[in-house]
């Protein structure tokens, strides 16, 4: 089972984003109406949707206490 992690585009180059994942960045193929600044999953490096920040930012917390 995977766990799609959400992260933020931090600049696009043709159809190649960079996303932060705040602890690492990897490219992804950019494929649909996708901009700087946006919230998105990404899976085999592709991005496959976008989702808000309070979705990102909730999805990120429950992670981190995962860890604990």
């Amino acid at each position: 089972m995977c766990l799609a992690i959400p992260g933020q585009i931090e600049k696009i180059e043709g159809d190649t984003a960079i996303i932060d994942y705040w602890v690492e960045k990897r490219k992804a193929k950019v494929i649909g109406n996708y901009k700087e600044g946006d919230y998105v999953i990404a899976q085999a490096g592709v991005i496959v949707m976008k989702v808000s920040e309070e979705q990102a930012k909730a999805s990120l917390e429950a992670y981190s206490k995962l860890k604990s």
